[in-house]
């Protein structure tokens, strides 16, 4: 009986020439449609050659069709269910559930149909702009106090928890300060996704003798040591680039 052969991560995104992480997003996605991937003792997935065709067909649908990563994962799930192990009952729900547009025509309209429902919003809301002048130097005051993270985001946080509370402001403006912090955690966690990201790649790019542990039969990535290097990365860099989003 052949021998199965399994890859690991970097091994598959060096396959198809990208990131681990970009393979660890297409292997979740695979998932949450009910795709089954062999696991290790350390619970890590083990990619077989049914696994890498896999990722293949989700690529030619998400590029060749210009469809959703979620879409072309599942439709790739609804392909593989007879030859790998599904969630037939994961699968099942899924197959009931809205799928957002693929085609480009199809996401225009949508956009088409939001722009129209912002314009309307934006017209209820012209009162807005005098009321949103009242706090208006108050709020430049306290965007200049935000010199470092996470401090200075405390300080924010309380300082927007201060003016919501206030009786003298309106709902609107209410509204507006409470859509301000709400931004404020975004920025954030989208500039860490992109810092992550960001160490990854450094991350492939250090010498194998410093990403892999060797044993008598096997080699394997130092999980804990790359979650150790990423960590550092973000934190010696987030209050940086947050100060340059926010100043910029």
């Amino acid at each position: 009986m052949q021998q199965q052969i399994f890859y690991f991560t970097a091994q598959v995104a060096e396959k198809f020439n990208t990131t681990a992480t970009t393979v660890y997003r297409w292997s979740e996605a695979l998932e949450k449609e009910g795709y089954k991937f062999v696991r290790d003792d350390r619970d890590q997935r083990a990619y077989r050659d049914i696994d890498v065709e896999a990722i293949a067909r989700l690529i030619e649908l998400k590029d060749g069709l210009r469809m959703r990563v979620e879409t072309a994962a599942r439709k790739v799930v609804e392909e593989f269910a007879d030859r790998v192990e599904v969630n037939l009952e994961l699968l099942g729900k899924r197959q009931t559930e809205v799928v957002l547009p693929d085609t480009p025509e199809q996401f225009m309209k949508m956009l088409q149909g939001i722009t129209s429902a912002y314009h309307e919003v934006v017209a209820m809301n012209e009162k807005l702009a005098e009321e949103l002048q009242e706090t208006k130097i108050e709020m430049q005051v306290i965007r200049k106090q935000l010199t470092a993270l996470p401090e200075a985001s405390n300080q924010l946080e309380k300082k927007l928890e201060a003016m919501v509370s206030t009786e003298k402001l309106s709902n609107d403006v209410r509204d507006f300060v409470r859509t301000s912090q709400f931004n404020l955690r975004l920025l954030e966690l989208e500039v860490t996704k992109e810092l992550r990201k960001q160490a990854m790649d450094e991350w492939g790019r250090l010498p194998e003798s410093e990403r892999y542990t060797k044993s008598f039969f096997s080699r394997r990535e130092n999980m804990e040591k790359r979650q150790d290097f990423i960590n550092r990365y973000v934190d010696d860099r987030l209050p940086e680039e947050m100060k340059k989003r926010l100043y910029t």
